[in-house]
This record gives C-alpha cells, sequence and structure tokens, in this order.
C-alpha cells in the first residue's frame, strides 16, 4: 500500500455516501463508481489497477468538513469502466483529527474541491502513516485513561517527588512506556518549536564581537543546571529534564527584552499592527507572556499527530513549564491554558 493515498470529496446529503456509511457499518467492500473526469484526476493507468491505496472520504457542508471516513480501497475496470473497491474501517467526527488531516494534505475545499463529488490521489508518508495507525490499531476520539505504573529506578526519589504512577495526559494516545518523562522529553526534542530555539537569539555582546546566546544554548544550561538540583534532591529526573527542555519553546528571540515589545504590541501600547481594518476594538489582544505561549504551543500550535493538537505532554511536565517563571498565586492554573478538543 505504501504511501499512496486517495481522497473522495462528498457533499453530505449526496447518494454515494450511503455506500460508505453502510461499508463502515457492515465491515463490507462497497463500490465507488468514476466519473471521466475523476478518471483524469487519478491519472489512472495499467499500473494502478489492483494497486491498494489509503483511502479519505471528506464529508462536506457549506464549506466545512463534517465528518470523515476513512479505510483501504483499490482501483478496479469492469464493463462499466474505472471504480474503487473500497472498505471503511473508521469513522471520524473528532474536529481536531479532521482539520489535521486536511491541514497536513494542505487541502482547500475552493481551490481542490470544485465540485460536489471530488477525487484527488497524492503521497504522503506522515500521513499514510496516520491513517495506518487509526484505522490498524485500537484508536479511540476521546480521552481514555492509562495505568502507569511504578518503577524500580524510581526507589530512591524524595518521598514528595513525583513518581511514574502519579502521570496524567489529556489524551493518552499511546500506550504507557516504562519512564514517563522520557516518552515527554522524546516528543520535545524532535518538536519543530524545540529547533527553531537555535535561531532565537538571547543575549549579543558589543565587547565580545560576534559571540551571542540563543534560546538554544540557554535550554541546554538550564538543563544541566536542573539535572544536578534535581540528581541532590532526589527528584523525578526525566520529569525535571523534560520540563527543563520545554520551559522555553514559546519564547521570543531576544530574551525578556523582545518579550516585553512583543507583550506591549498585544496591548495596543504601539500602533504597529497592518491591516488595522482587519480587527474590531482597540486593538489589544491581551498582551504576551512565554510560560503562557509555551504551554500554547505544546498542547496546540505543534503538530505531533494527525488525531490531536499538540504534543500530549502529561499534565505535570506542562505544570512545570508553566510554573518556570512568576505567577500571580491564585489567579492562573494550568486547566485555563488547555483546552481538549472531543467536539
Amino acid at each position: 500500500m505504501g504511501n499512496k493515498i486517495i481522497y473522495i470529496k462528498l457533499k453530505e446529503g449526496c447518494k454515494p455516501i450511503e455506500y460508505f456509511r453502510n461499508s463502515f457499518d457492515e465491515r463490507k467492500n462497497y463500490y465507488y463508481n468514476l466519473s471521466s473526469y475523476a478518471e483524469d484526476e487519478l491519472e489512472i493507468s495499467k499500473a494502478c489497477i489492483d494497486s491498494s491505496y489509503f483511502l479519505i472520504a471528506l464529508i462536506h457542508d457549506n464549506d466545512k468538513i463534517i465528518y470523515s471516513y476513512l479505510g483501504t480501497g483499490t482501483i478496479s475496470h469492469n464493463d462499466k469502466g474505472f471504480s474503487i473497491k473500497f472498505s471503511i474501517k473508521s469513522k471520524l467526527n473528532y474536529g481536531t483529527a479532521i482539520k489535521n488531516i486536511c491541514k497536513l494534505s494542505e487541502l482547500s475545499l475552493s481551490d481542490d474541491f470544485a465540485k460536489d463529488e471530488y477525487v484527488l490521489k497524492e503521497e504522503s508518508e506522515l500521513i499514510a502513516k496516520q491513517i495506518d495507525f487509526i484505522i490498524n490499531r485500537p484508536f479511540e476520539e476521546k480521552t481514555k485513561e492509562q495505568r502507569y505504573e511504578k518503577i524500580n529506578s524510581e526507589n530512591g526519589l524524595a518521598d514528595l517527588a513525583q513518581r511514574n504512577e502519579y502521570c496524567e495526559r489529556a489524551y493518552n494516545l499511546r500506550a504507557p512506556m516504562q519512564h514517563r518523562g522520557q516518552r515527554d522529553y522524546e516528543r520535545i526534542v524532535h518538536s519543530k518549536a524545540f529547533r527553531r530555539m537555535v535561531d532565537k537569539a538571547q543575549v549579543f555582546s558589543a565587547s565580545k564581537g560576534d559571540y551571542y546566546r540563543t534560546r538554544m544554548t540557554h535550554t541546554q544550561a538550564v538543563s544541566q543546571i536542573a539535572r544536578g538540583i534535581a540528581e541532590g534532591l532526589g527528584l523525578n529526573m526525566y520529569l525535571t529534564e523534560a520540563i527543563a527542555l520545554g520551559h522555553d519553546i514559546g519564547h521570543t528571540p531576544f530574551g525578556h527584552q523582545g518579550e516585553r515589545i512583543l507583550d506591549s504590541i498585544l496591548q495596543g501600547k504601539f500602533n504597529i499592527i497592518k491591516n488595522v481594518e482587519s480587527f474590531s476594538g482597540d486593538l489589544s489582544f491581551g498582551g504576551f507572556k512565554h510560560n503562557y505561549q509555551s504551554i500554547r504551543v505544546a498542547t496546540l500550535l505543534e503538530e505531533e499527530y494527525t488525531e490531536i493538537c499538540g504534543m500530549d505532554l502529561s499534565y505535570q511536565t506542562l505544570e512545570g513549564m508553566l510554573k518556570h517563571t512568576k505567577l500571580k498565586r491564585d489567579n492562573y492554573s494550568l486547566d485555563q491554558f488547555i483546552s481538549i478538543d472531543l467536539s
């Protein structure tokens, strides 16, 4: 099957949707007949016949995808022409999953789908892996509980240290690993937001020429210091390092001066925002604080999975990232910064 994907866009209420619904409900194969323009779009040749594809049927209404069917299909040929023999294995009513599939595919309802029924073919390793995970492995669209067990490496931790058994996540998409913090550490290190820190300048030194610190070198220093403190106090080393590496993924360039300038801009103190006619009110967006933005990056902006937004970090790691800098006591809590999309 490889990375080959066929998209079928169908307008809510049209007849073919019934076949996709029946295939999902009955777990049987059905056929979707291709029109002449669909055959042209798919560029069907002899090599395409009997080839296997991942299949995404996007059901739309009023220029919005409202749900989607996922499965597999093969292109077949008979006396009546070409058709797609398909088997639907999953239905997504999950807003985030549908949005991310469209985003990763760079699909446009207006540009790519000019007609009510339309077929498109492409190759994408990333999307193929995500579809394979959804349709061939256990997948639930709602938050599910995972049980994390006590591990031997934590026997020497201090009494008040966080342990693996206390781990909680918003989604729990993947089965627990033995070390909770290690999974968070890996997700942060492999994220785009983490890699971008290498280009975020923190301090320039006029006296030392071209010497400067970046947000990445600062994070590496913080991680080293944090590990030393955690080891001395008997704290969870994996959790400590994950918090240290993720604490600045939402920071601005140019250190805290850059943060203060952006905060002033977003409070409407500087009249530098273009296209002001697109906004109503006083152009005040509430300001900016980098630890709040770090949580937003980790839970919303980062594209780690098709199914959800964000990296699905543990609440323990997220809370450490939120509280690494001063907060007004009792004014903010972690749940104010996390939005779980179950629509």
